[in-house]
């Protein structure tokens, strides 16, 4: 339902998006080098004890990890992350935060939307079409997501419910 929502928002093809068994680490790598957006929506795992091994989970036992994100080379605008905990990391001795945000700075991303907590299934979608149209209206991505979250805010569980299921 995200990938769609995303897919329609942007104005693209949701035919096109990386789903299910399509979104394997090789299928995901090889998009990654030209794209100036980048929105992953999947499981986010967190390794607290080998932070470089924090990780995206992809299709069937693929990941991206921290350490994958960190050998890359990104010309990337925008990364929204829309997984469990994708914001978070873990601190070391030295006071840096291991985690998937600093690999995709390191990579070259510029700016990064990610989360700090676990993230609604059927809310994510809602969300993220509030998002990327405000987006493409030519709103910041931090004006764009504040503006998407006080919009979301404002609506009933039915009105919620709605939203999703006409997605």
């Amino acid at each position: 339902a995200e990938s769609a929502a995303v897919a329609s928002a942007l104005g693209g093809d949701p035919t096109s998006v990386l789903v299910g068994e399509d979104a394997t680490e090789d299928a995901v790598t090889r998009r990654l080098g030209g794209a100036d957006l980048l929105h992953i929506s999947s499981h986010g795992h967190l390794d607290d004890l080998s932070p470089f091994a924090s990780s995206l989970v992809l299709a069937g036992a693929d990941e991206l990890t921290v350490a994958d994100v960190t050998g890359l080379s990104l010309g990337t605008e925008l990364a929204v992350l829309t997984g469990c905990d994708t914001g978070r990391g873990t601190a070391t001795l030295g006071g840096d935060l291991v985690g998937l945000t600093r690999a995709l700075r390191r990579s070259g991303v510029r700016r990064t939307v990610v989360s700090m907590w676990p993230v609604d299934d059927a809310i994510a979608p809602v969300l993220m079409r509030e998002f990327y149209t405000r987006l493409m209206g030519g709103t910041s991505p931090a004006m764009a997501l504040t503006a998407a979250q006080v919009a979301m805010s404002a609506m009933t569980a039915t009105e919620l419910t709605s939203a999703y299921i006409n997605l």
